[in-house]
């Protein structure tokens, strides 16, 4: 399901592919938990498509969790680093 949301995002609809993408996060934090593989797979695509739209501090806390849930924890250098290259993937996007 997580590729759905990935390949609708791909053929433009950036939007259905967001809405698809916020409900296969919390089903699959509920299924199978908030620190399993697939799982985080989808929130690092939801936070892709939140970038890709504009929604930077979306993409961006969503992107923390998701290492958070990795037992990643960010000291504030590498949260401005991350902050700073979700920027670049939305530029990027626009060009």
């Amino acid at each position: 399901m997580v590729s759905n949301g990935t390949s609708i995002r791909g053929v433009g609809e950036v939007q259905t592919a967001r809405q698809l993408q916020e409900l296969l996060v919390p089903a699959f934090e509920q299924a199978l938990g908030k620190t399993h593989t697939d799982t985080q797979t989808a929130k690092w695509a939801l936070a892709y498509t939140c970038a890709q739209m504009g929604d930077l501090d979306q993409a961006a806390r969503l992107a923390e969790e998701a290492l958070s849930a990795q037992g990643r924890i960010l000291t504030d250098d590498e949260r401005t680093g991350l902050r700073e290259e979700i920027r670049g993937l939305a530029i990027s996007q626009d060009t």
